[in-house]
């Protein structure tokens, strides 16, 4: 019997341990966890006025805003190229220059035929009035019964065919001067001329004197830099906030303290499948030429500007639930106090505070992410830092460029 009883009085005591240490361990975490009691160190601010701009940002490339690829409307060999790569052109002036022998060849042939068609139809022209006359006076004759009705229609037949031949040689004479037209365009178009009102500079030469120009050859490449434009692609999330007309401040890597400014001309009606953006243009003067094709540039658009806002750091900031929230520093001694507020606009540094503190509060920044609402806390003041008013804006400090 007493070996019966000790494995039984062995189970109950392992039973009732395991009771008590489960006990134990549910009332631990039951317990609150002790709070820190020591202050910590935090830094505070208060809200700050500041101007606040929502803006869109482009990257892109900058392209002429006209170009024009020079081509030869007639087959022949290039005899001058009067302008080099860089070289300024303006309107009228002779770009590409082909041999014209053929051609003033040509124009002889053709003004040597007119003058052939010509002297034939004079010739003609009094053979006409000659049978004309023969009729008139047969006319008389007959009347008098001096001639017959048959001399009278052979007359009139004669001058029926003197008609026809005249009218002959005037169609030879005006297909004669088409040709010699014709040859003296084929020759004026040997000398190729700028034909856009528009300062040019050559961008590019495709051949050198001496080469054969075809119709479909390229020979010069022209572009307008008076004006340039920027294309860039705008992302989906902010494309319908880019329109037609907004202005943009333009910066380029080429000249990193200088400020162009434009304004968008174009925006593609649909986004790339694959990028999931469109392509948007915008319209830069470029009067001092500083400006070629090529340049990576950035263009930032701004959609609403606030100036005098109230703003805290972006540090400062801390979501409660998805909910935008601020510590605030209250009471003697002083705790953290977590206070949920409504924002607007930011930038990279700072945030709008709408509503939900007052303007003497003083509000955690650097180690707000350290502390729990109640948590005692021992406040530092904010190193004193520049800070620009609704007037300034960074930009001011840029050379702006014409």
């Amino acid at each position: 019997m007493k070996f019966i009883l000790t494995p039984i009085a062995i189970a109950l005591g392992i039973g009732v341990g395991w009771y008590v240490y489960r006990d134990s361990e549910l009332a631990a975490k039951k317990e609150p966890r002790p709070k820190n009691i020591d202050p910590v160190g935090v830094y505070y601010t208060q809200l700050q006025k500041r101007s606040l701009k929502d803006q869109v940002e482009l990257i892109g490339r900058i392209e002429p805003s006209s170009q024009f690829v020079i081509r030869s409307k007639i087959a022949g060999y290039i005899k001058k190229l009067p302008f080099d790569i860089g070289d300024e052109v303006q309107f009228e002036d002779i770009v590409v220059e082909l041999d014209d022998s053929s051609q003033n060849e040509a124009v002889s042939k053709s003004s040597a035929a007119l003058q052939v068609a010509e002297a034939q139809l004079k010739s003609q022209q009094s053979r006409q009035q000659q049978a004309q006359n023969i009729v008139n006076r047969y006319r008389k004759l007959t009347g008098k019964g001096s001639s017959t009705e048959q001399e009278l229609e052979a007359a009139e037949s004669n001058l029926e065919i003197a008609k026809a031949v005249v009218a002959l040689e005037k169609a030879r004479v005006a297909e004669a001067k088409s040709d010699l037209a014709q040859s003296k365009l084929n020759w004026n178009d040997t000398k190729i001329r700028y034909a856009f009102d528009k300062k040019g500079i050559i961008a590019e030469r495709f051949v050198e004197p001496g080469d054969l120009a075809h119709p479909s050859d390229p020979l010069l490449q022209i572009v307008d830099l008076s004006t340039v434009k920027m294309v860039g692609y705008v992302v989906e999330i902010d494309y319908q906030k880019v329109q037609i007309g907004q202005e943009a401040e333009i910066r380029v890597d080429a000249f990193p303290n200088r400020l162009f400014r434009g304004k968008v001309i174009r925006k593609s009606p649909v986004l790339n499948l694959d990028t999931r953006s469109a392509l948007v243009q915008i319209a830069i003067p470029n009067e001092n030429g500083l400006l070629k094709p090529g340049l990576t540039s950035r263009a930032t658009i701004t959609l609403t500007e606030r100036k005098n806002a109230n703003v805290v750091p972006l540090e400062s900031l801390i979501f409660d639930d998805e909910k935008p929230s601020l510590f605030i520093i209250e009471g003697d001694p002083p705790v953290a106090t977590l206070k949920p507020i409504e924002t607007g606009l930011k930038d990279t540094n700072y945030i709008e505070v709408v509503s939900g503190i007052g303007e003497n509060e003083k509000i955690v920044t650097l180690g707000s992410r350290l502390v729990e609402p109640g948590q005692s806390v021992k406040p530092l003041a904010e190193p004193q830092q520049s800070s620009h008013t609704g007037d300034e804006s960074e930009s001011s400090k840029d050379f702006i460029a014409d």
